[in-house]
């Protein structure tokens, strides 16, 4: 089972130069893709790439275009230090089997997000779905009945059905 953080921006996680690929922390802007609301944070357990397609279809679905979408996938293990911090919340996309794999990081203190942003940095595969990708996932989704196409963002729709030219 691996864990999904969306991300804001995969960039702000990169190692840019030599100098950076012996630092044991990351940049301080990867914290701003872990801003917390009343000391939480969303994570969804899955257990495969196919898991991983749907989470980000569903993430993805509501946003208001094919932007790309970032994320880093995170073993159990690696997370074994927020154990305490995890509760069982349904997540709130428009697809209710991801819904039951969200749990929220809660209660957090400033030490677990800086240990949750080092984490993702040395054990974490950050990973992008480009915009064509997100497009291809978004209408798989919605074509295996995941999701609903009127609970796809108008603007995202109207891209998904977009004939190929």
């Amino acid at each position: 089972m691996s864990v999904l953080r969306k991300l804001d921006r995969k960039s702000r996680w990169l190692r840019e130069g030599e100098e950076a690929e012996n630092e044991a922390s990351p940049p301080a802007d990867a914290l701003r893709c872990l801003k917390s609301e009343q000391n939480t944070l969303s994570v969804f357990f899955v257990s495969d790439d196919e898991d991983v397609e749907r989470a980000a279809a569903a993430m993805a679905a509501s946003r208001e275009g094919l932007d790309p979408f970032d994320y880093a996938l995170l073993t159990e293990e690696a997370l074994a230090f927020l154990q305490e911090q995890l509760e069982d919340t349904a997540g709130d996309t428009k697809d209710d089997t991801v819904n039951e794999w969200h749990r929220d990081l809660a209660k957090l203190r400033v030490n677990h997000v800086s240990e949750l942003a080092n984490t993702i940095y040395a054990q974490g595969d950050i990973k992008r779905f480009t915009p064509g990708e997100v497009k291809r996932i978004v209408r798989a989704a919605v074509e295996h009945g995941f999701i609903s196409d009127d609970d796809v963002h108008p603007n995202v729709r109207a891209k998904i059905w977009r004939a190929e030219n």
